[in-house]
């Protein structure tokens, strides 16, 4: 699994002087780069996911409060996914936010964050330390 733009979403959200299908241009410019370099894996996009009205009427359709709950939701469909390939899901610290199943490692990269690799472990996950500055 490869992310093809990170924090494409905010960026949209603070430029509604350039359209819409402008963005899309661009995102789909980046997705055929990566297919063209070889990459043969499921792609995504993340953070800003909230700027989008599918998503927002995704979360009203399911009943969802807070963005805590279309991660944990994510979660669950791609361990689901990775169990049926034999694989294990990696992700950043903030898959626990949402809550996750212990099976699931998670990657410690924020120093603001600094209880996330205790609260990961007390829930029997395994975590793999990759701070962004110091612990």
């Amino acid at each position: 699994m490869v992310q093809v733009e990170n924090e494409f979403g905010s960026y949209v959200e603070q430029r509604s002087d350039i359209p819409f299908g402008e963005h899309r241009k661009y995102e789909v410019a980046i997705l055929e780069m990566l297919k063209e370099a070889g990459f043969d894996v499921p792609f995504y996009t993340s953070d800003g996911a909230y700027a989008f009205k599918v998503v927002k009427a995704f979360m009203k359709q399911k009943g969802f409060t807070d963005m805590n709950r279309i991660q944990s939701y994510f979660n669950d469909n791609m361990l689901a996914f990775f169990r049926l390939k034999g694989k294990v899901l990696v992700g950043w610290d903030e898959i626990i936010e949402g809550g996750i199943d212990s099976s699931a490692v998670m990657m410690f990269w924020r120093p603001w964050a600094p209880d996330a690799p205790l609260e990961a472990a007390k829930k029997h996950n395994n975590v793999v330390m990759s701070p962004d500055g110091p612990l």
